[in-house]
């Protein structure tokens, strides 16, 4: 049993797996499609501080919802933290297995179309276009939510 365990240690260490393995956590993703893979995560976790540090300081949010009304008042202020708040209360209760056919595409070198669904919730579709400056922080951030 002994040996089992020296001879995984010795692996980890030889090949940099496991808890000698180089840290990523503090990384900063460096590539967009990295960038927007973090900001998913972190954006199906709820975790608004966190989401708020992939924007720059001067970032712009809308939030529209169709039909128009159906889930309040649009919200076009240029407070991220507020309309990502209002935005995580409406999707209240939607679980990462409500989400279906999510579409990520880089329509440039800055900008992300990020389409999905979630029928269960009568969610009909969602369209997020995310642009980025040269640091990789969001600038530009519309949410367009389809109810059915």
């Amino acid at each position: 049993m002994a040996g089992a365990a020296v001879a995984t240690l010795l692996w980890s260490v030889v090949t940099s797996t496991g808890p000698f393995g180089e840290d990523t956590a503090d990384k900063a993703p460096d590539t967009l499609r990295d960038v927007w893979s973090h900001h998913v995560k972190r954006l199906t976790e709820r975790k608004t501080d966190e989401v708020l540090r992939d924007f720059a300081p001067n970032a712009k949010v809308t939030v529209q919802y169709l039909p128009e009304n159906s889930r309040g008042t649009d919200v076009r202020s240029t407070d991220a933290k507020k309309n990502l708040e209002v935005l995580f209360n409406f999707l209240k209760g939607l679980r990462e297995e409500d989400v279906i056919a999510t579409d990520v595409e880089e329509l440039s070198e800055t900008t992300i179309l990020y389409t999905w669904r979630a029928p269960s919730r009568k969610l009909a579709n969602a369209t997020t276009i995310a642009v980025f400056d040269s640091n990789l922080k969001i600038t530009r951030y519309n949410v367009t939510v389809l109810f059915q």
